[in-house]
Order: C-alpha cells, then structure tokens, then sequence
C-alpha cells in the first residue's frame, strides 16, 4: 500500500513538472519582445525597418518558444536589471536558464524512480 501511494504521489509530481514546462503564447512573447525592445537601446543604434523589425519577432519568437510560460515575467525582470542593450534570444534564455534547468533535472529524476518502480507509462 505504501508503494501505491508513493507511486501515486510521484505520478502527481511529474504532472506538476510538466505542467511549469508548458511554453509561454506568442502573445507572451510578443510583449516580451516589446517591452525589451522600448527599453533597451539595440547596440548598433540602427533603427529596423518594418519588414526587419517583423523578421526579428518571428525569429525571436522561434528562439524563445518553449520558454515556460511563467518564467517570461522573471526573463524581462532579469533582462531590465542585467542587459545594457536589447537582449538576444539567448541572453533572454540565459536570464531563466537556471529554473529551466532546475525544473527539467526534477522531471528527468521522477521519470527515473517511476521506471525504477516499473512504472513505463509516463
């Protein structure tokens, strides 16, 4: 009975790992973007025109799309306080690497000790 229930409780764990890995909407990203953007000075000074500056949001929006989506607020906080200039992609990656990190060793762990427990359906 106490191996069911650590079972159940580990099977619950993952499921609220998975759930802080769900990427953030376009939409997130888009204002992210924006924020950054009007905040920052770019480094070379040179303004985009529209067709660049829409290029630039899609591929930064390709970059950053599996960036869960409550670690947004923490990359722009981070970004503000820590970048001179508007960040690239993997400066804003670099601002939330830790938890992404953090919350992936979490899941990977739990996967182990449910395949361990012969558990193979995850």
């Amino acid at each position: 009975m106490v191996e069911r229930e650590i079972i159940d409780s580990l099977k619950r764990d993952l499921a609220l790992a998975e759930s802080l890995m769900i990427p953030a909407s376009e939409k997130s990203l888009e204002e992210l973007i924006a924020v950054l953007s009007d905040f920052l000075p770019s480094a070379t000074n040179r303004k985009l025109s529209e067709n660049e500056a829409d290029l630039r949001l899609e591929l930064f929006i390709e970059a950053l799309a599996d960036i869960p989506a409550d670690l947004i607020d923490v990359a722009r906080q981070r970004c503000m306080r820590n970048c001179k200039f508007s960040p690239s992609p993997a400066e804003i990656r670099e601002q939330v690497k830790p938890e992404i990190d953090e919350r992936e060793m979490a899941s990977s762990i739990i996967k182990a000790l449910l395949l361990k427990a012969g558990i193979t359906n995850l």
